[in-house]
């Protein structure tokens, strides 16, 4: 799959983390690009959806992905889905991750 097909440009992964939710907001309800593909991504379902709730109208379309760190097979899944990043470095717990983008 070519980077221009892929199903996302942007993934906010750790959307319900403090400055994901500021970044959510932000897409959801002041950038106005109408074509932009990109969706929310976290551990947790469940504060996805009320993070989503929150978020309001504006958020229904959005995407959401569970994607977890520490498993290897989320993180590539959640990969796979993206377009190349620019300028994306992933760091987790103090190590830097990013074995995963090499998927993309």
């Amino acid at each position: 799959m070519s980077v221009n097909t892929k199903e996302f440009e942007i993934v906010v992964f750790g959307a319900t983390s403090f400055v994901g939710k500021i970044l959510c907001n932000y897409l959801c309800n002041e950038y106005r690009e109408p074509n932009l593909r990109w969706a929310m991504a976290a551990r947790s379902s469940a504060k996805l959806n009320e993070l989503k709730t929150e978020l309001g109208e504006n958020a229904k379309a959005v995407p959401l992905i569970v994607a977890d760190s520490a498993d290897a097979e989320s993180l590539a899944q959640l990969c796979d889905r993206c377009g190349k990043p620019r300028g994306f470095v992933f760091y987790w717990r103090g190590t830097r991750c990013n074995w995963a983008l090499g998927r993309l």
